[in-house]
């Protein structure tokens, strides 16, 4: 559902990215792509995504630099662990995002599902003898119930 075409330019790094992490980006956004593709993905949380992603690679490619090299973390470490930090934040949010629109299509195609079987469990319900007809009109209604329909 979620259209990325249009967004294709968002998701190229930085010319100073080199390989493999430019190989390792392109399969990932390719996964999440696949993986997402059946949820309503607005714009933003396509944006989160890209961010979620470039932040991913451009801390593997930093962490796979000696320390003491350019580019790399200090042996202090503390950039590293706000990096990884952050990129958590970042993941959490979009998590958070992602479980909502999982809830939300769950719940429509729950929705859609009853809309179509209400008219007919209604229709047989009134073709059942009356003196019988409330009694499991109301068992029908509990099991619903306690079916979470």
């Amino acid at each position: 559902m979620a259209d990325w075409e249009h967004l294709d330019p968002a998701f190229d790094l930085p010319e100073h990215i080199r390989e493999p992490w430019r190989t390792l980006f392109e399969h990932l956004v390719a996964k999440v792509r696949a993986e997402t593709q059946h949820l309503p993905l607005n714009t933003l949380v396509q944006l989160q995504i890209e961010r979620n992603l470039t932040l991913y690679v451009k801390i593997k490619e930093r962490e796979s630099i000696r320390t003491g090299q350019p580019g790399a973390y200090p042996a202090d470490q503390t950039i590293a662990l706000d990096d990884n930090k952050f990129w958590l934040a970042l993941t959490n949010a979009l998590n958070d995002q992602v479980f909502k629109m999982k809830a939300a299509d769950k719940q429509a195609v729950k929705n859609e599902v009853m809309g179509q079987i209400k008219p007919v469990l209604a229709e047989f319900i009134k073709r059942l003898p009356s003196d019988h007809r409330e009694r499991l009109r109301r068992e029908l209604v509990d099991l619903l119930d306690r079916a979470g329909i």
